[in-house]
């Protein structure tokens, strides 16, 4: 390598940027050799051109860098005066040259003079500049040109043509000015139409607002009001149930209650008759007397009908039947040892009852009959002077078992008597079913 820079060094002894570029290159090397060895720092070196100038100068090396400070003028002032001193002494001539070189350097940004390879770059370097300077002039050339021939054409088209292109062109201008106006004036119709939606839209949703807030409050009535309405047809179902239940009740059945109770008719729970081996006090009996006078005595009174014959004359457990010369009681003790006393009033009481009961059920059978009944009214057992369904009615001269038997017939014709009153002049008709079939 010491070798190379030593022919380097011989061949381009005259050229500053070899001689700049060869020093580099050695004191690059000192500092290497200085950082190999043990135990001492590596020194620092220059990495650039401008550092090994700065270096050379404080070095005084004014053969490679000279001070350039103290020159004045151009390049070609100084080409001029070499060309003065031409003719001068040795020193002059020298002065003058390095100026040349000074100023070639300053402008070249190169230590001149330089080496044969340095020049063939800057020839190089400065062919491209021309070149492209040359590009640069020939398009500068080209635009004048096609300005020239705008401006020839300008210059040969008639006055009036142009006038009339300036005419179109100010009416186009004037329509799109008065377009840009219309439009204009749209925009503003428009923005202020905008404003309008904008604040009808504010009133909308106020409104709407306000709706969904009715809407709520009333679906929360309508719920409270379902719930009321639930609760009442509630208890309108239980009203209706008992409503049913009254319907299917009747006050004459509650009030005349007909029933069996073994071998014996029942009324309001009072056994009618007497068996040997069931004995019944006469006060039971009387009171039975009493309802079944009380019951027929209703029921004829509220059809209104007349007895032809008899009068009931209800009195609790003391009932009585006249016929407008004697009265009967039907009540007892009945004495018995006495057939045409006590017995005897008895017997035809109750055989006036029977007589009674027959004239009522014939006025049903004619109320149905009038009315088209297919099955008009009949007693189920029928009666026949002082017989209901073959037995007779009388106390006296008569067993207990056939008193008590004719007794609870008795009953159970008056049930019937009271079904067909309640079909007719009540609510709802009661059936002495059961007790007919007992």
């Amino acid at each position: 390598m010491a070798r190379m820079r030593e022919e380097r060094t011989k061949e381009n002894m005259r050229c500053g940027t070899c001689r700049t570029q060869l020093w580099l290159e050695e004191r690059e090397d000192e500092c290497r050799d200085e950082a190999s060895a043990p135990g001492e720092a590596g020194g620092n070196w220059p990495r650039t051109e401008e550092e090994a100038r700065q270096l050379h100068v404080s070095l005084d090396d004014r053969n490679a860098f000279p001070d350039r400070d103290g020159d004045e003028g151009t390049l070609e002032a100084c080409l001029v005066r070499m060309l003065d001193v031409a003719e001068e002494d040795g020193d002059a001539k020298r002065k003058a040259l390095e100026d040349v070189f000074q100023r070639a350097s300053d402008e070249a940004n190169l230590d001149f003079p330089i080496c044969t390879s340095c020049a063939s770059k800057m020839e190089q370097e400065l062919d491209q500049r021309i070149a492209d300077a040359q590009l640069e002039a020939d398009m500068y050339r080209e635009s004048i040109q096609i300005l020239q021939h705008e401006e020839e054409i300008a210059r040969g088209r008639p006055v009036r043509e142009l006038e009339e292109e300036l005419d179109k062109s100010q009416e186009q201008e004037e329509h799109s000015r008065s377009k840009l106006a219309k439009i204009e004036a749209e925009l503003a119709e428009a923005t202020s139409c905008m404003e309008e939606l904008n604040a009808r839209v504010q009133e909308l949703e106020t409104a709407e607002e306000c709706y969904w807030q009715e809407y709520n409050d009333y679906k929360m009535k309508l719920h409270f009001h379902l719930e009321d309405k639930d609760a009442l047809m509630h208890r309108i179902e239980i009203a209706n149930a008992q409503l049913k239940l009254l319907q299917r009740s009747n006050v004459y059945n509650d009030v005349f209650n007909i029933w069996h109770e073994g071998a014996f008719g029942t009324i309001n729970g009072y056994r009618m008759g007497s068996m040997p081996n069931i004995p019944v006090e006469w006060e039971e009996i009387n009171a039975g007397w009493g309802q079944c006078v009380f019951l027929l005595h209703t029921m004829a009174k509220t059809s209104q009908l007349g007895f032809s014959t008899y009068k009931l004359l209800p009195m609790g457990s003391f009932p009585r039947i006249a016929d407008g010369k004697v009265t009967y009681e039907l009540f007892g003790p009945v004495n018995l040892l006495n057939p045409f006393g006590g017995a005897s009033k008895y017997d035809k009481g109750a055989v006036a009852f029977l007589s009674c009961l027959q004239e009522f059920a014939d006025y049903a059978y004619a109320k149905d009959k009038a009315a088209g009944e297919r099955s008009p009214f009949r007693l189920p057992f029928c009666i026949e002077g002082e017989k209901i369904g073959g037995k007779s009615i009388r106390y006296s001269f008569n067993r207990e078992e056939k008193w008590t038997a004719a007794l609870k017939l008795l009953l159970a014709n008056l049930k019937v008597g009271l079904a067909w009153f309640i079909k007719n002049f009540g609510e709802l008709e009661p059936t002495g079913d059961n007790l007919l079939r007992s």
